[in-house]
């Protein structure tokens, strides 16, 4: 079994589904299976579907999304709410 395989099953998907999210063929899926040179965006894009976002950069390590909100490293939850409201809270406290 080679990793990328591994990597889109781990991400949730089949060669079909995977190669009609990536509007390519699953012949397509299968090449970059069988010649392990699968496109670093469609690599990248897989590490975060599974939840790995060390590979967006160091920054992220220890970063991941649970029930739709973003978990820091410090295992604190920040929903999409929050992230939103920072520009307005930050404006708030600066007066």
């Amino acid at each position: 079994m080679n990793s990328f395989y591994l990597l889109y099953r781990q991400a949730g998907f089949f060669r079909n589904s995977l190669a009609n999210s990536l509007s390519v063929t699953p012949k397509t899926i299968r090449n970059w299976e069988r010649q392990k040179n699968p496109p670093v965006a469609a690599v990248k894009l897989l590490n975060l579907l599974k939840n790995d976002l060390s590979r967006l950069g160091f920054e992220w390590v220890g970063f991941r999304f649970i029930s739709g909100e973003l978990v820091t490293a410090e295992d604190e939850f920040v929903s999409a709410g929050k992230i939103r409201a920072h520009k307005y809270l930050s404006m708030k406290h600066d007066r």
